[in-house]
């Protein structure tokens, strides 16, 4: 949503990129800003970026109404738009982490329309993106009103996949290789998607002739890919209707248009997807998955009470945290990006305090050789590499901040020291 008040004035070397950004022509911006890979400036008020978050605003909002986002996108986006868009949520994530009065960011409504998305890189840039507000304002009242988050779509996105839960497939098997000879036995049922809605009397009163349901029963094409079954003559009461996708469907067709085939609704969405990453040909999005999974996770926790979460997350996943922390082993050769989401959410989840003492015992807090304290000297041995690519996120906002006794330990494992010699290379380079 776009800011109205006026901008304030910013210091001599935060005005410059300011100005530079507010005149770059819309085309060259992603250009402009992949060369922003870290924050070089003086830490800068948020309030004298109103003209560039506006810009970036009006880009967002373009990239939703031409790509249909808030009802559904079939079509993918140009490669220049999806640079622009990922550029603009990259930036503004790193620009959140470095600017006071942050209350002046107002792009919720764009990033509750790209959650989406139809694009998996996208979804977890914008989650990203959202999971900073979220650890600000946590446990706040209406927080999640205010940040203009839709509960069900953020629910759907942090539900475990019902495939998974009959096949007992925990959220390591989809990102090691140990995991994979397990997924590959699956068998073809697992790979396919059955769906269950009760459709209204006012719907179907409503229902034109052409309606979705009637159309996909009766167009040969599409029925041989999406079955439906329920009552079928309008007058009836209301009922169950079932969907029915195959396997050879999931495989080859978008998710996107697969949903355009049966219904738009976020949960049969992110059934397709479940299913999709089962199959070799979407092996690749697995991983990813894993992390919306897990960053919705993390930005739900922050954001609604224990007593939603229990009815929402826990009630059909009890051992959610056990299968998160899991993610955290270092023999498992989890990558950093996954780990990253996973302390962000085991740091959500530990705010309600009926869960701590499970996030404690799931990381094995109190033990010397426990994930924490291994996962808290690896990362300490990582950063005094002058190579060392672990991004800031996971060091600082989630490890250090996450836990109350991480920092001492931290320092006790002479984290700072190693810190600082680590930014004396830096700036010496």
């Amino acid at each position: 949503m776009r800011i109205l008040h006026k901008s304030k004035r910013a210091v001599a070397p935060v005005a410059e990129l300011i100005n530079k950004l507010a005149d770059t022509p819309n085309e060259d911006l992603p250009e402009v800003l992949s060369q922003i890979d870290s924050w070089k400036w003086p830490r800068s008020d948020l309030n004298a970026w109103i003209k560039v978050l506006n810009k970036f605003d009006e880009i967002l909002e373009e990239a939703i109404r031409d790509y249909d986002i808030d009802n559904l996108q079939v079509n993918v986006f140009t490669p220049l738009t999806k640079k622009t868009i990922c550029e603009i949520l990259r930036f503004e994530r790193l620009l959140l982490e470095n600017s006071t009065n942050r209350k002046t960011f107002n792009s919720y409504d764009r990033l509750n329309s790209l959650m989406f998305s139809s694009d998996l890189d996208v979804l977890i840039l914008a989650l990203n993106l959202l999971l900073r507000p979220a650890q600000q304002y946590s446990s706040q009242p209406a927080v999640s009103h205010a940040l203009s988050i839709s509960t069900p779509r953020l629910t759907s996105l942090a539900k475990r996949w019902p495939n998974l839960r009959d096949y007992d497939i925990n959220l390591v098997d989809l990102v090691t290789e140990k995991g994979r000879p397990q997924i590959e036995a699956l068998p073809t049922e697992a790979r396919e998607v059955n769906f269950v809605f009760y459709r209204k009397e006012k719907e179907k009163e409503k229902a034109p002739e052409g309606d979705v349901f009637d159309t996909v029963a009766q167009t040969p094409s599409r029925k041989a890919t999406v079955t439906l079954s329920g009552p079928s003559n309008a007058s009836t009461s209301s009922g169950a209707v079932t969907i029915h996708i195959d396997s050879k469907t999931i495989e080859e067709k978008p998710a996107m248009d697969i949903l355009a085939d049966a219904i738009e609704a976020y949960n049969l969405l992110m059934r397709i997807r479940g299913a999709q990453v089962m199959t070799n040909a979407h092996a690749a999005d697995r991983e990813k998955l894993v992390v919306v999974r897990l960053l919705s996770t993390a930005i739900f926790g922050h954001t609604h009470s224990d007593s939603q979460a229990q009815s929402s997350l826990f009630l059909y996943e009890p051992d959610l945290i056990a299968h998160i922390a899991e993610l955290l082993q270092l023999d498992r050769g989890v990558d950093v990006q996954v780990q990253t989401a996973a302390v962000a959410s085991l740091d959500a989840m530990s705010r309600y305090r009926s869960k701590i003492q499970d996030v404690l015992t799931a990381v094995n807090a109190g033990v010397n050789h426990g994930i924490l304290m291994a996962l808290l000297r690896k990362t300490v041995s990582d950063i005094a590499q002058p190579t060392s690519t672990l991004p800031q996120a996971f060091l600082l906002d989630n490890v250090l901040y996450g836990y109350n006794n991480a920092f001492q330990l931290f320092c006790n494992a002479r984290g700072v020291e190693i810190l600082v010699d680590r930014i004396e290379v830096r700036l010496a380079c």
